[in-house]
């Protein structure tokens, strides 16, 4: 079972990017499902995870709006992690969410949620951030500290929930801000013993839309006075993100994560597993047929250790942006790339790719790095105008089937192969 963790999710703070690399590392079973406990999650509390405490034992990732009265819990047992952000930039990019918010996410929405995207669409910011809105002070007025504090059920003045943030902060074993998100996920991932993503792009971002920059400086002077807290916390965690990445650069690295299907008579890659790599959208579908876009890079790959012998590899194509992707894509084992063949499946947009992996191409000793890598990515609001889905995708992946072949094949030589020579410089070693 891979390390636990626990993500106490900021809104607006590089959630949405970090969550896609963290369901990479983790098993569907193993991730706490999304409506869990069946409400707003801010507003789950203690005795809830202690009447939920069997069905959560299997657990290794925590992830949500919690507020810290919840994370608390796990600070023996879990890596605890949080990412902070400017609070200016928060709030104008949590209003731009919130005006932007569609029907269908509103339809099972609450009332007073409902009011509150009605006066985001209909107000600009500077009035929006002065109405006399119950939603607002509890989520644009110093909300990054009431979520570490867990004050959204009763209010403190500003010397208490500074207190008690700045007590709950200093409890977090990693710290990041969204301004050196990378700095945080480098540092998480020594730790944790994770590939760190050759591409990191924000996956929740709005185009045309208002930033902080446009403001009037009584409006940024509003907002500021509003968010003091918010402001002393976000210079703590700058600190706090600094020191744990100089310890985290002091550590041993651990063995890198990495599929392990040697057992398997015909090894198998499904969505619901970990898959451990670079380039992986979050997963997509029903538990029993679950998907992931590659992207919003160009690579995508998972680490897995096979049994060395010839394989016919057919990967499942469930969806695609453009033809032109998949057409001019190339698939690649341990940077070697290998020649394919494209079937158009009976289901509109479904495909399969067939590639021969020789056995002269695995190491028996080592992970491989098994890659997608397509000519360019796309979104389906490039397509579409009126689709709000930004993110930019390769092509949607179902699973990977190794199908054994017979090991009567005259070895190939992979000596003068420039990739092969690379990978086996490279490699991570395999686990003991």
């Amino acid at each position: 079972m891979p390390k636990k963790l626990f993500f106490l999710h900021i809104p607006k703070t590089a959630g949405t990017t970090f969550n896609a690399f963290l369901e990479q590392q983790y098993s569907y079973d193993e991730i706490i499902p999304r409506r869990f406990f069946g409400k707003n999650v801010l507003y789950v509390t203690a005795e809830d995870l202690k009447e939920h405490q069997k069905d959560l034992a299997g657990i290794s990732l925590f992830r949500g709006h919690y507020g810290y009265e919840i994370c608390r819990q796990f600070v023996d047992t879990f890596t605890t992690v949080t990412v902070l952000r400017d609070p200016l930039r928060r709030v104008v990019s949590l209003y731009n969410d919130w005006r932007t918010k569609s029907e269908e996410n509103l339809e099972t929405a609450p009332d007073l949620e409902k009011s509150l995207a009605f006066l985001a669409k209909e107000k600009s910011f500077e009035d929006f951030i002065r109405t006399d809105h119950p939603l607002i002070p509890r989520l644009f007025y110093d909300a990054q500290a009431k979520m570490l504090a867990s004050t959204f059920r009763c209010e403190l003045d500003r010397a208490e929930l500074h207190h008690a943030a700045l007590e709950n902060l200093n409890t977090f074993d990693y710290v990041g801000i969204t301004e050196a998100f990378e700095v945080f996920l480098s540092s998480l991932c020594v730790h944790m013993g994770w590939h760190y993503p050759r591409v990191i792009e924000p996956l929740n971002t709005a185009r045309h839309h208002l930033k902080a920059q446009d403001l009037d400086a009584d409006t940024i002077a509003f907002v500021k006075d509003k968010n003091a807290v918010d402001y002393a916390l976000y210079e703590h965690a700058k600190t706090l993100s600094l020191k744990t990445a100089n310890l985290a650069l002091r550590q041993p690295a651990p063995a890198e994560e990495f599929l392990d299907l040697r057992s398997q008579d015909i090894p198998e890659i499904t969505m619901a597993m970990p898959t451990p790599g670079i380039g992986w959208h979050v997963r997509e579908g029903e538990p029993d047929a679950l998907w992931r876009w590659t992207g919003p890079g160009k690579q995508s790959s998972i680490f897995v250790a096979i049994a060395p012998r010839p394989y016919t590899v057919q990967i499942y194509v469930v969806s695609i942006v453009k033809r032109e992707i998949l057409d001019n894509c190339t698939i690649l084992f341990n940077g070697i790339p290998l020649p394919k063949t494209i079937q158009r499946l009976s289901i509109r947009k479904r495909f399969l790719i067939t590639v021969e992996l020789p056995k002269a191409y695995i190491n028996p000793d080592q992970a491989s790095e098994f890659m997608i890598q397509v000519p360019f990515t796309a979104s389906h609001a490039d397509l579409d105008p009126q689709n709000r889905d930004r993110r930019q995708k390769g092509v949607a992946i179902r699973n990977i089937i190794f199908v054994p072949q017979e090991d009567n094949t005259t070895p190939v030589s992979t000596s003068s192969h420039a990739g092969w020579q690379f990978w086996r410089r490279s490699v991570p070693a395999t686990r003991p």
